[in-house]
């Protein structure tokens, strides 16, 4: 059951991008934490794939470390799965892996990423705002006229 949902999740046109962001975010934000204490890029991608609850995130987590213990670089995943993954992920993991600094680059994502969701978020809530109104008025509107109109022939038949 949860494949589905997770697969709708993704698909959705305005929940789905965000559901990537997050995941990403979640992704980068968890690996920069546990790269920077210390921990092993193969740790740090087991104790990732628990953090994050979707379950193609995890499935590509998994292959991500199955690669890595073959020597691949890390970056290689995230470039083969651009629908989940965003491209600049990619490019900035290639660019950590490159320089050294992996943590700090994923750290860099994470902020990023966490900034687009909550600007989002905030801009959602405006759209939603409007829509919601819409629809408690016309229940209103529907529930006002299904309690008059009994009324109105209730008076009729007494004429």
């Amino acid at each position: 059951m949860t494949k589905y949902t997770d697969y709708i999740i993704i698909r959705l046109p305005i929940i789905g991008k965000l559901s990537k962001e997050l995941n990403t975010a979640r992704t980068t934000r968890t690996m920069s934490s546990l790269l920077l204490s210390g921990v092993s890029i193969t740790r740090a991608i087991e104790i990732t794939e628990d953090v994050v609850q979707n379950i193609y995130y995890k499935k590509i987590l998994e292959n991500a470390k199955k690669e890595i213990e073959k020597g691949a670089p890390f970056s290689k995943v995230f470039e083969e799965n651009p629908n989940l993954y965003p491209v600049m992920m990619s490019e900035m993991v290639q660019v950590g892996e490159e320089t050294g600094k992996l943590s700090d680059m994923l750290f860099q994502v994470a902020s990023f990423y966490e900034g687009e969701i909550e600007s989002k978020t905030k801009n959602l809530s405006v759209i939603i705002e409007p829509v919601l109104m819409i629809f408690i008025g016309a229940a209103v509107g529907f529930f006002a006229i299904s309690m008059i109109s009994p009324l109105y022939s209730i008076l009729d038949n007494i004429n």
